[in-house]
């Protein structure tokens, strides 16, 4: 955002010798910044119990529209096969402009609270975040998921089952009853199971060839929703001791 007036003085010696003939001089203008909006952190996992908060970093933009949608629990295997959000995945919750303490040429961060916007509504939800200032040449845009829930789930998968465990995300105790689901990518129903007092379900005899390969787990109570896409959550074991103890 500002001019600089830039002289290079008569005589200036050049790398092979010789000097400058003539003096010189030019105005130089470094632009602001162009607006920019995103959120800060990539993860999606909310705790149900939490406060909720969305952490965004912003420069030169002084207001925001900041949608919600929710993704119907059905329409997650869906939605997970796309690339951004499919209109006919979920329902819109709500819209909000949102004032930001900008500073020029800053970048800032600001903390939206969602308590407001999805209270103690669980599940999986698409935000974006835009510019709302009219006659904005460059239009910053940003997304991201977000999946309010209080259930962990951790998976071992083996030639021929699947052991899946359910943890409660705020004290660790186990999630029992719960209904877990096991679905491949074209959203077919392999195996399903109800954790036990441990939070545990064994899920054994499994044909995991052709279209039959694990894609998504999800675990739901009556009131609570997870999921976990496997492939990219994967852990290998290529760093890890996997041995174990003579036989």
């Amino acid at each position: 955002g500002e001019t600089y007036k830039i002289s290079i003085l008569k005589g200036m010696p050049a790398a092979d010798g010789s000097s400058l003939m003539a003096g010189y001089e030019n105005e130089v203008s470094i632009p602001d910044y162009a607006p920019t909006v995103n959120f800060k952190t990539p993860g999606i996992y909310m705790a149900l119990k939490g406060e909720k908060n969305v952490l965004l970093e912003s420069v030169n933009l002084e207001k925001i529209k900041f949608a919600v949608n929710k993704i119907y629990d059905n329409n997650i295997v869906y939605y997970l096969n796309q690339s951004g959000m499919p209109s006919d995945v979920g329902i819109d919750l709500v819209e909000k402009e949102i004032q930001l303490n900008a500073e020029h040429n800053k970048l800032i961060e600001s903390t939206i609270s969602l308590k407001d916007l999805i209270g103690s509504d669980r599940g999986l939800f698409y935000l974006t975040v835009k510019s709302s200032e009219d006659g904005e040449q460059y239009y910053p845009y940003d997304s991201k998921l977000i999946l309010s829930t209080d259930i962990g789930i951790l998976a071992k998968q083996s030639s021929q089952g699947l052991a899946v465990w359910l943890n409660s995300l705020s004290d660790t105790s186990a999630v029992v009853n719960a209904t877990v689901k096991v679905f491949t990518q074209t959203n077919q129903l392999i195996a399903q199971g109800i954790s036990d007092e441990k939070g545990m379900v064994i899920l054994k005899d499994l044909d995991f060839s052709g279209d039959k390969k694990p894609f998504v787990i999800t675990a739901a109570t009556e009131n609570d929703l997870s999921f976990l896409e496997i492939q990219r959550n994967v852990l290998s074991e290529s760093d890890f001791d996997i041995q174990g103890r003579p036989y």
